[in-house]
């Protein structure tokens, strides 16, 4: 995600990106996963810092995996929640 590295919003989360023109500036943009310092820490906090992480990264993973095929191809269609629980089980399992 461009210019939001020091952004402590996106601290305590992970998120993927799909990459491309996100800006729509004409930019390209690799794919990418963000993981937050503050993720990491809250993981080590609870007990979890020896898989935790890798988990996280795993379903991050998964979500580029929808990117690919084309989960997320409803880009003009707001999110539902139901939508938005279907993809993120559809990650958690993938990641599994």
């Amino acid at each position: 995600i461009p210019l939001t590295f020091d952004n402590p919003l996106l601290s305590l989360n992970a998120l993927a990106a799909p990459g491309g023109d996100i800006l729509g500036n004409g930019v390209i943009f690799p794919a990418a996963i963000v993981m937050g310092d503050g993720i990491i820490d809250k993981l080590l906090d609870m007990g979890l810092g020896a898989n935790g992480p890798d988990f996280v990264h795993a379903h991050e993973y998964a979500h580029q995996v929808q990117f690919d095929l084309g989960v997320y191809n409803d880009a003009n269609a707001p999110p539902s929640p139901i939508d938005t629980r279907d993809k993120e089980l559809m990650a958690d399992a993938f990641s599994a």
